[in-house]
């Protein structure tokens, strides 16, 4: 038995991932940027990593494993297209999600500069 449970990718990502596209995880408590960030027992620590190791057009996967991501700079900019933001993956359908992303000071959570970008399962908390 693993320490981590198996990600359902067929119930959380949509048919639209191409081959070549990657998943990555990302976890605010116990994740490290110098993680390889690929697999769900060594995640990225910021999002930011995740969004920068993202390949715009492959629809690229990256999963918030839980807990809540803050202390980075707001508002994260998605300037990759055909990029999905899942959070709490092993949360089960139909409840609600114990993970967020909470921006710091007076600002947006997400900026959006690219197309067919999608979130889901996250509670987003805004500035003012």
């Amino acid at each position: 038995m693993s320490w981590f449970p198996k990600i359902s990718t067929s119930r959380l990502a949509n048919s639209k991932r191409r081959v070549g596209g990657q998943n990555f995880f990302v976890d605010g408590s116990y994740g490290s940027d110098s993680a390889p960030g690929n697999r769900p027992e060594k995640p990225f620590l910021t999002l930011q990593k995740a969004l920068n190791s993202c390949t715009a057009g492959l629809w690229d996967t990256i999963y918030i494993t839980g807990g809540a991501i803050t202390g980075e700079t707001t508002p994260f900019v998605l300037s990759k297209s055909c990029v999905r933001i899942i959070g709490d993956p092993y949360n089960p359908p139909q409840q609600s999600t114990n993970c967020a992303v909470i921006a710091t000071g007076d600002t947006d959570v997400f900026t959006f500069s690219a197309t067919d970008v999608s979130i889901q399962g996250l509670a987003l908390y805004a500035g003012a």
